[in-house]
């Protein structure tokens, strides 16, 4: 579904909400470095739930230790990029979660 040179027909719109997320959170990241804030996008991975099925490469649980173990790991440093495993913005000592995909710095 992320892959511009995999795209097949369909699903347009799914499609085209994951290539916003992924430029909101580069331009996020772009715009909030100063101020040393964490921003980062997480894929999930394959997942076996309703929308990944029960072929999907790992549970749920898999999934969030995935999760939770990248989060715990994030500094200002390390932060900037996409890393394949939700997006989480830390800001102002909040955090908000979100979705995305691979691994790649910005």
């Amino acid at each position: 579904m992320g892959s511009i040179s995999r795209t097949t027909s369909g699903d347009m719109s799914y499609r085209m909400s994951k290539a916003a997320l992924n430029m909101a959170g580069r331009n996020l990241h772009m715009q909030m470095k100063e101020y040393n804030t964490i921003i980062v996008q997480i894929h999930p991975g394959w997942v076996k739930t309703d929308m990944g099925g029960m072929n999907a490469a790992i549970s749920v649980e898999e999934s969030a230790k995935g999760i939770i173990n990248t989060i715990e790991n994030l500094t200002p440093n390390k932060s900037p990029g996409l890393f394949s495993i939700i997006k989480v913005i830390k800001y102002h000592g909040n955090l908000f979660f979100t979705k995305k995909l691979f691994c790649k710095n910005f």
